[in-house]
């Protein structure tokens, strides 16, 4: 047998492209729905980027559409025992808080398209296809977690839109409300504040229940990179050992307030903070991820057309605070 002519490397190269079978075949058109495995690894590849994903409660769905059932303990359990003659008060029963979080997913559709010659390039090249993965994952990771932020379904019909800006019909915000629409039962408008310091999270905790603030090691308080930087550098302006700490040292992911990590998010609208429990997000991802190929002949590009639904939601939107307006 002879060397593989270009156009054969070219179909082996994208019918390798996601690890599914045949995606390009004779009539230039394949793929279709990953199956179970190459569906988990994906959602893996992109629960594993550095992006607010990875640490709320990703939740896989079969369907469209998935009721999550919570309870809750919220009356007192115990009492001081009537004995045997005076039993407990029927007010002394304790009475489980049961409700549910709906999940209602959205289509989006993702287009990617790669160059005869990119193929030819790197078809002998045993990670080519590991890095397409990688790299579309990692850019539906960051776009997911802008999504999970600032989805706005009634953004096209706000008048004016809210934030002030134009988006077009077919704008991936459009299709979920995000958590900062979500957390609307403690909603802050901080007002510009004279300095960049503790008091500017202090609030978030001070208008939390405290029934919330049981476990605050496990919360997060997110802010944008910039609020995080501008609260490290007011700490290294401090003449002690903790100021000295921020100039020289590694602090992601380390700065802490109160008990409470802070948590910086690429997308997070700047001058905007939300202290919860990241479990307390919910990201549901339909399992019927869909990739499909095609040859575009005359144009030498491969297009990729990645599709799935997503779905979000707030288990309990009274545990969550949201403060806005510190650089208004």
């Amino acid at each position: 047998m002879g060397r593989p002519s270009a156009d054969e490397l070219i179909e082996r190269a994208a019918g390798s492209i996601f690890m599914t079978t045949d995606l390009v075949g004779s009539g230039g058109v394949g793929g279709g729905l990953l199956n179970i495995d190459q569906t988990n690894y994906f959602i893996r590849l992109i629960r594993d980027q550095p992006t607010l994903l990875n640490e709320i409660r990703v939740v896989p769905m079969n369907g469209p559409a998935m009721r999550l059932n919570k309870i809750v303990m919220t009356d007192s359990l115990l009492h001081k025992p009537g004995g045997s003659i005076t039993p407990l008060d029927s007010g002394d029963y304790a009475a489980p808080d049961t409700s549910y979080v709906d999940l209602n997913t959205q289509e989006l559709v993702a287009e990617i398209r790669i160059p005869y010659d990119v193929l030819e390039d790197n078809i002998e090249k045993e990670h080519f296809e590991q890095t397409i993965m990688e790299l579309v994952a990692e850019k539906v990771s960051l776009e997911l977690e802008e999504l999970l932020l600032t989805g706005d379904t009634a953004h096209a019909t706000a008048s004016p839109p809210s934030p002030p800006t134009t988006w077009s019909t077919t704008d991936m915000r459009l299709a979920q409300d995000g958590v900062l629409k979500l957390a609307d039962a403690y909603s802050v408008d901080y007002g510009t504040p004279p300095s960049i310091d503790e008091n500017v999270f202090a609030i978030s905790l001070e208008t939390l229940p405290t029934r919330y603030q049981r476990n605050k090691s496990a919360m997060r308080i997110y802010t944008s990179h910039r609020l995080e930087f501008d609260y490290a550098k007011y700490l290294g302006q401090r003449l002690t050992g903790l100021g000295d700490i921020r100039l020289t040292a590694t602090y992601n992911d380390a700065l802490q307030v109160f008990g409470t990590t802070i948590k910086p998010c690429a997308l997070m609208p700047d001058g905007t903070t939300l202290f919860t429990d990241p479990k307390n997000i919910i990201m549901g991802i339909q399992r019927k991820i869909m990739i499909e190929t095609f040859r575009i002949i005359a144009s030498r590009v491969i297009q990729i057309v990645l599709t799935l639904r997503i779905a979000i939601g707030v288990e309990d939107k009274v545990g969550m605070v949201k403060v806005s307006g510190i650089y208004s």
